[in-house]
Formats: C-alpha cells, sequence, structure tokens
C-alpha cells in the first residue's frame, strides 16, 4: 500500500500579477497611478516615524 500525498504546485506570482494589471486596464483603470498627492519632495520616509530611509530601505 503507497502513501501518495498531493504536490501543491508553486504560486506564479508574476502571471497573479499580470492579469490584475490586465484586469485594471480592461476596466480603463490605470493601476500604476498612485492615489495621493505628494507633499515635499525629498527621501522616502516612515509614515509613522517620518524618519528617511536610508541605505536599500529606500530602494526597496
Amino acid at each position: 500500500m503507497t502513501d501518495e500525498k498531493e504536490v501543491k504546485k508553486p504560486r506564479d506570482l508574476r502571471q497573479e500579477v499580470t492579469d490584475k494589471m490586465v484586469e485594471a486596464l480592461d476596466k480603463g483603470e490605470i493601476p500604476w497611478n498612485k492615489p495621493w498627492e505628494s507633499q515635499e519632495l525629498g527621501m522616502p520616509r516612515n509614515m509613522v516615524t517620518e524618519r528617511e530611509y536610508n541605505g536599500c530601505n529606500s530602494l526597496i
């Protein structure tokens, strides 16, 4: 008697993002527009502490 385990297929995140983008475009939405207005120019900041990000955090 063999015990067969169900093998989960890994998520295809690229396809999921692509599907969401195409769906939004089909609805006439532009998904890459930011829904807020920038208050000032400069480095990205932490919303709670208002400290500027540094190093790799500013890229992320």
